[in-house]
């Protein structure tokens, strides 16, 4: 499970006749993301805490965000608008734990990982009305690197690192121009420290 907040986006675009403003959107919300994963554990050995995890599953997520204000040239408008968004798709990847060091004792871990899948958009409305568009492409990729220490002989492993990933999705916008695709997405990069015990 992850947890995060929106804040204010910016964006360029051009509008109906043509002409290319730089957009800013003022506002708050929050996304969550939900896994769902079955693996397997592999290369292990006796006395060595490093091992690697292949896995796959199924994801979910929704956000929700409410606009304050938009903004674009000399032009402000001031809006009350929420706006929410769910998927689900399938996810893949693995990841990869790594030591250096001594069998018996301290060592230093290398974690790296990497995760991809499709989670297209399901549902989308603006102020509780349902918005239907007709998916085109949709795929997300995501990665993770970190480093730290392990104490083999007690199973004890302390790392710190990021992970980040994005999500995205292109369908048909009645709004747009024939000939253009609409993108509906996110993306996030976490800071994370983590201390675990091995058995």
């Amino acid at each position: 499970m992850l947890t995060g907040n929106i804040g204010d986006l910016e964006w360029t675009d051009k509008d109906s006749g043509g002409t290319k403003y730089t957009y800013k959107s003022t506002g708050t919300g929050n996304y969550n993301t939900f896994d769902f994963k079955i693996g397997a554990k592999l290369f292990t050995e006796a006395g060595d805490m490093g091992y690697t995890y292949f896995y796959a599953g199924k994801r979910f997520w929704n956000s929700e965000r409410k606009q304050d204000s938009l903004e674009y040239g000399t032009t402000v408008i001031t809006t009350d608008q929420t706006r929410k968004a769910k998927g689900d798709g399938w996810i893949a990847g693995y990841r990869d734990f790594s030591t250096f060091g001594w069998d018996e004792g301290f060592a230093i871990v290398m974690q790296t990982g990497f995760f991809f899948g499709k989670a297209p958009v399901s549902e989308m409305s603006t102020n509780g009305a349902d918005q239907t568009y007709p998916v085109k492409e949709s795929i997300f990729l995501g990665g993770e690197v970190a480093g730290g220490v392990a104490f083999q002989n007690i199973g004890l492993s302390v790392i710190g690192g990021l992970r980040s990933e994005i999500n995205a999705t292109t369908f048909n916008d009645s709004e747009a121009p024939t000939s253009e695709e609409s993108i509906f997405g996110f993306g996030n990069f976490v800071f994370f420290l983590e201390a675990g015990m091995m058995f």
